[in-house]
């Protein structure tokens, strides 16, 4: 097997994406950020398995696994495992900082517009009206 083949395919012959591709790839997931990490998980299954073919089933499997013995959000650990797996030490950076920015950008923002005169959110006090269906 020649140096850009191996280059193309990667491990397990999966597919190593551009840096470009990784950076717009796990963006779209830091804004579309929606149902918790049951629903980024299965859409992250979904793009990365069967439609990108960054990964195998089993090697997806297995990732989860990984992430599953870690403590904090397996999504987040997911996101960055796998930009490390395609691109390294920076695509994994890059991978994290793309999968959370999006929504700490948004909530920081909606927290500076939102703030009342006693320094209390009407998004905190919302949260504390919130009764259980």
């Amino acid at each position: 097997m020649d140096e850009e083949q191996q280059i193309e395919e990667g491990d397990g012959g999966d597919k190593i994406p551009a840096w470009r591709e990784v950076f717009l790839y796990f963006l779209f997931l830091g804004f579309i950020n929606i149902g918790g990490p049951v629903a980024q998980i299965t859409m992250m299954f979904n793009h990365m398995v069967e439609k990108r073919r960054w990964l195998t089933k089993d090697r997806f499997i297995k990732i989860m696994a990984f992430c599953h013995m870690l403590p904090g959000p397996e999504a987040l650990q997911l996101a960055i495992y796998v930009g490390y797996l395609k691109r390294k030490l920076w695509g994994g950076i890059l991978a994290g900082l793309t999968f959370i920015l999006p929504g700490a950008i948004v909530m920081i923002a909606w927290c500076q517009q939102d703030n009342t005169s006693d320094g209390i959110s009407s998004f905190s006090l919302g949260a504390m009206d919130a009764q259980p269906i």
